[in-house]
């Protein structure tokens, strides 16, 4: 919308129907901005939570009018990422819903927030609501009635400040035509721009199962508007030559509308900035604009599903550089062709040449800087179309649990030099690449990338996946790397201990796990461990797996473990005694000892356990633990006049199917505790963020009785 539009800012509460904040639209005035925040409102809205909030706005249209609806994020502070967007008519039918996988056309590619174009049947009132992401369901006449979510995991704002754009358009409306983009300046030592593509269908372990793309994927099980599996289009863009500190603008456009075969909510991007759409004469998206800042960027288009399988055979996608005066085009790779397939059964037959790759050197030093060349080795020439291997990493045996090991960021991947093949594309989860070899030999040479993190000597294995295009050579389909951070760096010793809390009258087992960062030589390594408490412990009923022999205790002060590790990962089970004696809470600690033979983790150097007689003597958690959103799961505490309570606890979604999912902004932390008549207590909560700047949080505090009746807030 431009400065010709009109202003106006919703106020809660407007949840309904009957409070909808009222646009006026007209042929002399069709365009309006409507500023809002789907979020929590203690003061004019308590009732409605943050997910459940819902702006709707009331407008008039006469039948054949068209409404063109823009959701659009707001702010610096919070603006909203994903949210939904619904139209409703004057009886409250949802007669049209947006959809963050089709945003407007000024933002495809760009957003993940939609838009709505709609005509209407019939004269009336119409209204349009704002709410948070997944709240689809709520009933347009009651307030608080559904409820969303949001996505603090990844980053992602599902409630927040936003924008909503309103368009009338009809036969005496002037449409306005596509803002043309800013003129790009001329450069003096223009940079070289090449452009290649990846184009091939996913399973969902990140396989290859059809080496191209194609228009229908259901009938493969696969559902891409999930995000589980589909066919996706990579745009490779490699520059050569000097790029300015501000970037490189880059236009990569088609002579096709881009909306009839792709997604248009924003792409993985690496290596550039989206600028926004490149768009035709209709003002339909035919490209994307760019900004290049890195040497190699690629960017991933996922394509549409059509659940009724088309039959007008393979279709063609073009995708060109265009020139502009700030770049120069490599004329070997100035466009690339797709070719758009109905179904995979529709796919051609290919060869499918033996690969095998080596490498070179099996052993980089992040400090030096020293280089591996992976060469990849195909039996025959490949087709026309290349072939696409899809290599993958194991994970070390140091690697935090349930965390994939991301092998590709072991390496200076985009700054890797590639022949014979279009530079690799990493997949979703950063353990492996997808690399389209397009001659018969290729190779990748890159360095250690100099992370920031000490991680020791680490190995790791990489290895061919099986997907379609290619069969592998059994002989040369895995290599084994390790990386150190220095040429003076050791294996990494790394020790996690489970549970927090031992009981002696129930025998807790104690388990600790010792990571090794590579595979321990035959001899085995000797491991010493340091532990406070050690009296506490039934040493007799001691297991052990990954350790060879005894494990013996120096008679030190504190004493020590020692014993020999002959595998990666090693355990020790050790319950905790039952002296019969009340002795209150206690401690044991066990801490890794340095050695010659490895580095001891920074982040995993050992861990404490608090030990209790029985259960009824387990000491209230300083860390609040969920779920604790009711008055019977409300976490005791006992705060005195001379020890104050302190609980660190989380406004956060809880993935328990077992119940009713609660989210972010649903979440409820109570605490009880006891107080005679004529006491008083304070209670004060500050929001800080994990790492100690001031949160976002705007935390509501209420006292309530033993009942649950409310006795005071403050928001």
């Amino acid at each position: 919308m431009n400065s010709d539009s009109v202003n106006l800012t919703e106020i809660e509460s407007n949840d309904t129907l009957a409070t909808a904040t009222s646009v006026s639209l007209s042929t002399a005035s069709p365009k309006a901005i409507a500023t809002g925040s789907i979020n929590f409102d203690f003061d004019n809205n308590r009732d409605v939570d943050a997910t459940e909030d819902v702006d709707l706005y009331a407008f008039e249209l006469a039948a054949g009018d068209t409404i063109r609806l823009d959701l659009d994020g707001a702010g610096e502070t919070m603006p909203i990422d994903v949210a939904e967007l619904i139209l409703f008519d004057g009886e409250g039918n949802n007669i049209a819903i947006g959809s963050f996988l089709n945003p407007g056309p000024d933002d495809a590619f760009a957003s993940f927030l939609p838009y709505i174009e709609y005509t209407a049947t019939e004269t009336g009132t119409y209204y349009a609501g704002v709410s948070a992401t997944s709240n689809l369901a709520y009933d347009p006449f009651t307030a608080g009635s559904g409820s969303g979510t949001t996505f603090e995991a990844f980053n992602f704002n599902g409630f927040g400040d936003y924008t909503l754009g309103f368009e009338l358009v009809n036969d005496a409306t002037t449409v306005t035509p596509p803002v043309a983009p800013p003129d790009i300046p001329v450069s003096d030592a223009p940079p070289q721009i090449s452009l290649g593509t990846i184009a091939a269908t996913y399973a969902l372990d990140e396989s290859v199962i059809v080496p191209a793309v194609v228009e229908t994927v259901s009938d493969l099980g696969l559902d891409p508007a999930s995000a589980l599996g589909g066919s996706a289009i990579t745009l490779v863009i490699t520059t050569v030559g000097e790029i300015p500190e501000s970037g490189v603008e880059v236009v990569v456009n088609t002579e096709t509308n881009l909306a009839e075969y792709l997604f248009l909510f924003e792409p993985f991007i690496r290596g550039a900035e989206i600028l926004g759409p490149a768009l035709d004469a209709e003002g339909n998206p035919s490209g994307i604009r760019l900004n290049v800042t890195e040497s190699n960027a690629l960017l991933n288009f996922t394509l549409l599903d059509n659940p009724e399988p088309e039959t007008d055979g393979p279709e063609e996608i073009t995708f060109a550089l265009e020139a502009n005066p700030g770049i120069t085009i490599n004329p070997d790779a100035a466009a690339s062709t797709i070719i758009v397939y109905d179904t995979a059964a529709d796919v051609p037959a290919r060869v499918e040449p033996t690969v095998g790759f080596t490498i070179d050197n099996t052993a980089l030093i992040e400090a030096e800087g020293n280089t591996a060349t992976f060469t990849f080795t195909l039996s025959e020439p490949p087709p026309p179309e290349g072939v696409i291997v899809y290599v993958n990493t194991t994970t070390p045996s140091n690697s935090p649990a349930g965390q994939t090991f991301q092998g590709l960021g072991q390496f200076d991947i985009f700054n890797a030099e590639v022949a014979g093949g279009v530079f690799p594309s990493s997949n979703f989860s950063a353990s492996g690449f997808y690399f389209k070899i397009t001659e018969q030999t290729a190779t990748i040479t890159a360095a250690a990338f100099p992370d920031a993190e000490i991680e020791g000597i680490q190995e790791f294995e990489f290895f061919l996946e099986e997907s379609a295009g290619y069969q592998i050579d059994p002989e040369a389909s895995s290599v084994v790397i390790t990386t150190a951070d220095t040429a003076e760096s050791l294996p990494q010793l790394s020790l996690s201990v489970a549970p927090a809390t031992l009981i002696e009258s129930e025998g807790t087992v104690s388990v600790h796990t010792f990571n090794l960062s590579t595979t321990p030589p035959p001899e085995g390594v000797e491991v010493s461990v340091t532990v406070t408490g050690l009296e506490e412990f039934d040493l007799t009923s001691l297991e052990t797996t990954g350790i060879t022999g005894e494990i013996s205790v120096a008679e030190s002060e504190p004493p020590q473990l020692i014993f020999t590790m002959t595998e990666a990962t090693a355990t020790i089970s050790l319950p905790v005694g039952n002296d019969g004696i009340s002795e209150g809470a206690e401690t044991a600690t066990f801490t890794l000892n340095p050695s010659e033979a490895y580095q001891v983790s920074p982040l995993a150097a050992g861990g404490s356990f608090q030990i209790a007689d029985t259960p009824a003597e387990v000491p209230p958690s300083p860390v609040e633990v969920e779920r604790n959103d009711t008055l019977d799961s409300a976490i005791a505490v006992t705060p005195t006049p001379d020890n104050p309570v302190v609980v660190s606890g989380e406004a956060k979604f809880t993935p328990d199917f077992t119940s009713e999912l609660i989210d972010i902004s649903e979440d409820v932390d109570l605490y009880s505790f006891e107080l005679l008549a004529g006491e008083s207590i304070t209670v004060d909560v500050d929001a800080i963020s994990p790492d100690g700047s001031e949160s976002l949080l705007q935390p509501v505090l209420r006292i309530f009785d033993a009942e649950g009746t409310e006795l005071d807030a403050i928001g």
